[in-house]
């Protein structure tokens, strides 16, 4: 699979992931995936470390994308799930 920022090969994309999805503490779409995953497994009662795995795997396969609300809050820092 390519480097996840190679899909960002669009300017509007590019713009969108870094003012809509990424914190400012991500630097790569990698880490926004990590984050929502987190916080998407964050969610479950048990084995949680495995879901979040799972969820990870999702993302970064792309057959799930998280949008909206999810991908921006989860997991995110007070001040970013704000905006």
């Amino acid at each position: 699979m390519p480097q996840a920022e190679a899909l960002l090969d669009t300017p509007i994309a590019r713009y969108v992931w870094r003012s809509r999805y990424r914190t400012q503490a991500e630097t790569s779409v990698e880490a926004t995936w990590e984050r929502v995953a987190g916080g998407v497994a964050g969610a479950e009662a048990v084995e949680v470390a495995l879901w979040r795995q799972r969820f990870f795997d999702l993302l970064r396969d792309f057959q799930f994308v998280a949008g909206g609300r999810i991908a921006p809050q989860a997991r995110a820092p007070k001040a970013a799930a704000a905006q």
